[in-house]
């Protein structure tokens, strides 16, 4: 093994901080223990497909790997930073979405090209969705482009050196895992889960390969089983079904996509719908309250896309994001009561999922949230469980509008009930007392708008499918017509800084990576010239969230 640091050494060991004596007597004990302290880690590691799981037990065995690459990359994500930081969000935004192509920024600056035709000649080379940033950026900010792509070739050479001298299985493993960063971290933030995974793979690489086998087994079970129960709960509900239609019109909206990205048909090989993370050694957008690694096109929120003849066609749930989006503005509730009722109904049959279903886990939260409010009649009376969530969306709307107005006579859910009666008949509130054994944290952020993905002509249907006319929303045409919830393809990799054949299994991975929502960025670091603050333009005005905040 090659010889690692003192500091380095002594930074696992903490980590570890399991003697070494027992691990060597009963190592898979030791891995049963670390596993249900990790649980959250373990499940999200046994969700990737076989060949990224195995990529992840190798390289578990070198663990101080991860320490030197989190070294560099912090280096290089706050050179990154300081360079684009004098730049505008928008701006700032393109830059971030070029390095998701480093091979392209690499091009770019080796070609240096001088007219329309020769960034033409280049750009041909790779996806359509990057070309507009790519001409913004070439032709103005020519030599923010060489300074991005002297820092990644830099961190590029600190990274084969660091595999230098480790056994080609190793460094191959890291070579691939680096594609997906979310991993990385992962493996790097459960630094004592790494550990004893590698540990025990060394000895037993048949056990740990059995074990997560049959823990993917179960998980994808159960992930296809909520997501059956979703499709049919929407199609049983056309009320609800034709609100969740509208609700992802407007979150798609809010965005940055047309009504004719939203409603035009596409082809039922989405499937292979390529994706690009950003470059772990640059990291996500800084201004972004939770790890968001992997931009994709907006019914990868929905969990929905239109069809050729514009039908319906179920995949998914609701992605966290955008369950996020719908709970954080109580208008929504008053908009869509149908719907939110319809969320309420599914949580309460999918009660212990909390920790990873994305529907479970906000409506959850969001109970938490409005304790006071979600009393025992909104279980006992589902019908007329629409009108409260209409009132509600109402009175808490009007609520975060007073208190933003008048900041020092705030009132809560109680007072302003009170001093409000008869406007919102259905609610009753009930205080309740404080307790500090709450199962899950509840976490309130304002959304950041996603970024924008273009979605190329080739998974479009042909246009003349479109019904409804010209700037029209279509009416859609439901259908039981789904693609599978799991596959077994193979997972492509490229050298361009992010995966291809986007597989349902890598993406359920992905989206399982989501729920963990107490996993935000940490503060932001001090660079000698401070990036500005961002005022972002609020899509609507932002409420003040009753209950806890989201970890920083």
């Amino acid at each position: 093994m090659k010889n690692i640091s003192v500091s380095t050494a002594f930074i696992i060991f903490i980590l570890f901080n399991i003697p070494v004596s027992k691990a060597q007597d009963d190592d898979k004990a030791l891995l049963q223990q670390v596993e249900q302290d990790d649980q959250k880690a373990v499940n999200a590691i046994a969700m990737y497909p076989p060949g990224i799981r195995q990529d992840i037990y190798i390289a578990s065995e070198n663990p101080e790997v991860l320490v030197r690459l989190n070294a560099v990359q912090q280096k290089t994500k706050n050179r990154f930073s300081d360079l684009v930081s004098s730049f505008s969000k928008e701006e700032q935004e393109r830059i971030y979405n070029l390095t998701r192509y480093p091979e392209l920024i690499h091009d770019l600056a080796i070609a240096h090209p001088g007219s329309e035709g020769e960034l033409q000649t280049i750009l041909v080379k790779f996806p359509e969705e990057i070309h507009k940033d790519a001409r913004a950026e070439a032709f103005s900010n020519y030599d923010v482009l060489v300074q991005v792509d002297k820092q990644n070739q830099a961190a590029k050479r600190n990274f084969e050196n660091i595999l230098k001298g480790y056994p080609s299985d190793a460094a191959n493993a890291y070579r691939d895992l680096i594609l997906y960063p979310e991993v990385i971290n992962t493996l790097y933030d459960n630094m004592q889960l790494t550990v004893v995974i590698g540990d025990v793979y060394k000895r037993d690489p048949a056990y740990v390969t059995r074990k997560t086998d049959s823990l993917n087994q179960v998980l994808t079970a159960e992930n296809a089983q909520a997501t059956a129960d979703w499709k049919q709960s929407m199609q049983e509900n056309p009320q609800a079904q034709e609100e969740y239609v509208q609700a992802s019109q407007e979150y798609a909206q809010e965005n940055g996509y047309t009504q004719d990205e939203y409603t035009t048909p596409m082809n039922t090989d989405i499937n292979t719908y390529p994706s690009y993370s950003y470059n772990w050694w640059f990291g996500y957008p800084s201004w972004y309250p939770y790890a968001y690694w992997d931009p994709n096109p907006f019914w990868f929120d929905d969990g929905f896309y239109y069809g050729p003849h514009h039908e319906i066609i179920w995949f998914g749930m609701p992605s966290p994001y955008f369950m996020s989006w719908y709970f954080y503005y109580p208008e929504h509730c008053s908009r869509y009561p149908e719907l939110s009722n319809h969320y309420y109904s599914y949580y309460y049959g999918h009660r212990g999922e909390n920790h990873w279903n994305p529907v479970s886990r906000e409506v959850g939260e969001w109970r938490n949230r409005n304790r006071d409010i979600v009393n025992d009649e909104w279980d006992k009376d589902p019908k007329g469980r629409a009108q409260r969530f209409k009132d509600y969306g109402k009175m808490e709307s009007e609520r975060n509008a007073y208190n933003k107005a008048n900041p020092r006579a705030q009132m809560d859910h109680e007072a302003f009930v009170k001093q409000n009666q008869g406007k919102y008949p259905s609610l009753k509130v009930t205080p309740v007392k404080e307790s500090n054994n709450r199962s899950e944290p509840s976490h309130s952020f304002t959304p950041e708008k996603k970024p924008h993905v273009s979605i190329p002509d080739s998974y479009r249907s042909d246009r003349n499918t479109k019904t409804g006319g010209s700037g029209a929303t279509p009416t859609p045409t439901p259908t039981k017509e789904t693609r599978p919830t799991n596959t077994t393809e193979p997972t492509n990799t490229n050298n361009r800084g992010g995966s291809s054949g986007h597989t349902t299994e890598l993406h359920n991975a992905q989206q399982y990576h989501q729920q963990t929502w107490e996993n935000t960025r940490p503060a932001p670091v001090q660079h000698s010239a401070p990036a500005p603050h961002f005022q972002s333009a609020p899509m609507r005005s932002s409420p003040a969230p009753s209950g806890g905040g989201r970890r920083r």
